[in-house]
């Protein structure tokens, strides 16, 4: 029986149980190691080449950032997992094209994850109440500071959502701190 020519490697979760620095390094250095596998062929007949396969399953954005640096969409995919919440089977399967995101917040609102927002969900919330709030003419000064105040205790002072607030607040002759 001759060995087998094809290696796949089959790593489910590959975030998991590392901190995000060593996830911004765990591909990149699973490839080295595999053209390591690759170049070493001592035990394959001469002539024959070793055809390595790398699959990876992630719910990691900081896995994403970090694919960014290696895919190639000429010898890469990205298939996406999809909840489907009204069909029997459970799941949508897709293919995907790889659109960097830059950072990791990015590919949490992407497609990859499919949130609205990278910020807490009781943020979120206060800011789609001040968005609502915002887009009512008769709005009160009252309700508008309010709502100015639930969203800077949620965020930090350096978000830039704090500051457009701010503008549009005081295009409306009110100021707040």
């Amino acid at each position: 029986m001759e060995p087998s020519s094809q290696i796949t490697f089959l790593v489910d979760e590959i975030e998991s149980h590392l901190h995000p620095k060593w996830q911004r390094q765990i591909i990149s250095s699973l490839l080295v190691a595999l053209k390591g596998i690759q170049s070493d062929q001592e035990w394959m007949p001469a002539g024959k080449a070793t055809a390595i396969q790398l699959v990876v399953s992630t719910h990691s954005p900081v896995i994403m950032t970090a694919l960014e640096d290696v895919f190639n969409s000429e010898t890469d995919n990205w298939i996406d997992l999809d909840y489907a919440e009204n069909k029997q089977n459970g799941a949508i399967v897709s293919e995907r094209d790889f659109i960097r995101q830059g950072v990791s917040d990015n590919w949490l609102t992407s497609e990859a994850f499919d949130l609205d927002s990278a910020r807490s969900p009781e943020a979120e919330h206060e800011i789609n109440k001040a968005k609502q709030l915002l887009e009512q003419v008769n709005a009160s000064e009252s309700d508008l500071r309010k709502s100015f105040q639930q969203i800077a205790s949620r965020l930090p002072a350096t978000d830039p959502l704090i500051f457009r607030f701010q503008i549009i607040l005081k295009a409306r002759g009110i100021e707040v701190q």
